[in-house]
């Protein structure tokens, strides 16, 4: 079993491979460099702390018996290059991809999960209540001019070290999530471990003044419970390969629908926002919507099934509200059918019903933790566009990571290497 100890070591002592993998993570998931206009001293470091991390990662992965992990890596890499065949972008590779790939090689280097998942949720916790505390954001002007500017003065909205409150408040409920799910595994404190955990998590989510953040959670706990129902009932229903691969593809035919049809649909009230004046994402929905509609009329073939390439829906958004380009339809979703095509939004879709058949049937507890990453992350994906934040990707490639680590018996330590 495992304990929250500081007399063990964080990561594996394997050389320079997991300790460079470990730094790479934490510079990627720590500057925030999707929110705050960088120097190029913090440019070049995420650059390189992304390259190198990536090397370190493969050949960690390489040196481990994994089950998920490569198959989702190469998933990954044929789509984004058949994507970017005609006009090469690296942007795919190195800011959607290699996060993936580095939070994976996390996951199979630390020695330690839960002692590490813990230590990131208080520090974020600890983020976001100094920026409530001063009523300031303190930490994006250290690494840059920050790119966003809050829309109203009278509601402060902690951003932390992650540099925007959404992305912060989500992530935390992961960490969150996946922490106590893994508090199960240690044989001293857990108490004190989990009262840790939702008290972190608690203060990132309520002074980030995300709503859509509570909501995700209670998602999140909903799955979670009927899970563990599930697992432990005596009637167990075996979820066979033809309804992990159908139920993606039907899923994701009706989102493909839903898309092509949006304009019609936006038309009757039940999915009219046009009353709700004075909110600005709603108009930059309202707009998004009329986007969608373009693209369901000139987008065919390869478009569909590969997608416009990499931010491609960022540019087609630019010129109507948002700052400096950052337009969003605040959907996962859309933006990976946008950009990637139904491939892409297939393969997620896959993943899902993988991590909650973990859910429901694993006994090893990291398994389950790595599910439960997913799902919040792809859960948080219904209420933000999460596709190019790097946090939240390396977030996503832990929970890969440690999905598809072989299976530990519940006798077993969890910190066996």
């Amino acid at each position: 079993m495992t304990e929250l100890s500081t007399s063990r070591p964080i990561v594996e002592r394997r050389g320079l491979l997991a300790p460079t993998v470990f730094v790479a993570a934490a510079v990627t998931f720590f500057v925030p460099v999707d929110f705050v206009q960088v120097g190029q001293v913090w440019r070049y470091l995420t650059l390189a702390s992304l390259l190198v991390g990536v090397l370190a990662s493969l050949l960690l992965l390489s040196r481990r018996t994994t089950t998920v992990v490569w198959p989702t890596l190469a998933f990954g890499f044929c789509i984004i290059s058949v994507n970017q065949l005609m006009s090469f972008n690296p942007i795919g590779f190195l800011t959607l991809l290699a996060p993936v790939a580095v939070g994976a090689g996390l996951a199979v280097a630390l020695k330690n999960p839960l002692a590490v998942m813990v230590g990131m949720s208080i520090v974020l916790a600890v983020g976001m209540g100094a920026d409530y505390l001063a009523q300031d954001h303190l930490f994006g002007p250290l690494f840059g001019v920050e790119n966003y500017t809050a829309s109203s003065r009278d509601i402060f909205r902690s951003r932390g070290l992650i540099g925007q409150a959404v992305p912060a408040s989500m992530i935390a409920v992961g960490l969150g999530s996946a922490a106590f799910m893994l508090s199960s595994t240690a044989n001293r404190y857990r108490a004190t471990i989990r009262w840790l955990v939702v008290t972190s998590t608690g203060v990132s989510v309520i002074t980030s003044g995300t709503r859509s953040a509570i909501l995700c959670a209670l998602v999140v706990v909903a799955v979670t419970v009927a899970c563990s129902m599930f697992r432990s009932s005596s009637r167990r229903t075996k979820i066979d390969s033809q309804l992990a691969w159908a139920a993606p593809l039907l899923l994701a035919a009706g989102v493909l629908t839903l898309a092509l049809s949006w304009k019609t649909l936006s038309e009757q009230r039940v999915f009219s926002f046009n009353e709700l004046t004075g909110s600005a994402s709603l108009e930059n929905r309202n707009y998004a919507a009329m986007v969608f509609a373009d693209w369901g009329q000139s987008c065919s073939g390869a478009c569909v099934v590969f997608g416009s390439g990499a931010r491609s829906l960022l540019g087609a958004l630019s010129s109507g509200l948002g700052f400096r380009g950052f337009s969003t339809v605040d959907n996962l979703f859309l933006s990976l059918l946008w950009d990637f095509g139904i491939l892409m939004l297939v393969g997620i879709l896959v993943i899902v019903v993988l991590a909650i058949r973990t859910l429901a049937q694993a006994s090893s507890a990291l398994n389950r933790a790595g599910a439960l990453l997913i799902v919040s992350v792809v859960v948080s994906g219904i209420f933000y566009d999460a596709l190019y934040i790097r946090s939240t990707l390396l977030l996503f490639g832990v929970g890969i990571g440690l999905l598809g680590l072989r299976s530990y018996s519940s006798k077993e330590s969890l910190s066996a290497g």
